[in-house]
């Protein structure tokens, strides 16, 4: 599978902001074909499964000017049954990163090999008011 072949996205953060990403799913049980409305109505009526994301190690390094910035994964959250994933970062947790500009990719470990799932850039900017809650 080629890179431009994968899904891409793109996460902008604001330092000393909380950031919580939308989330993610990849149905098991889809064609390549399949339209994204077929896909929500399949899950919808349980005729597509979902898998359960907990079952897997996931990793997403995020690589900056050639070096590790930071680990991505370390911010993954899971719905209640594992269906979804997001990254939610609080205010005080992007305060600590210093602003830079990267690049990721998220790769599952399954059935014994490595899968890149997704990649994108990752942005955190400076904050111009910072605001302590």
């Amino acid at each position: 599978m080629n890179r431009r072949d994968l899904p891409r996205y793109d996460l902008t953060l604001l330092r000393g902001d909380t950031f919580v990403s939308e989330q993610f799913w990849f149905p098991e049980d889809v064609g390549p074909d399949w339209q994204l409305w077929q896909i929500e109505e399949g899950v919808g009526n349980l005729s597509c499964d979902l898998l359960d994301w907990r079952q897997f190690e996931i990793k997403a390094q995020v690589i900056s000017d050639g070096k590790p910035w930071f680990t991505l994964s370390d911010y993954l959250q899971y719905s209640e049954l594992g269906r979804f994933f997001w990254f939610a970062l609080s205010a005080e947790e992007t305060r600590n990163l210093s602003p830079s500009v990267g690049v990721y990719d998220l790769q599952i470990c399954k059935d014994g090999y490595v899968q890149t799932l997704m990649y994108g850039t990752v942005k955190l900017l400076p904050d111009i008011t910072d605001t302590p809650c």
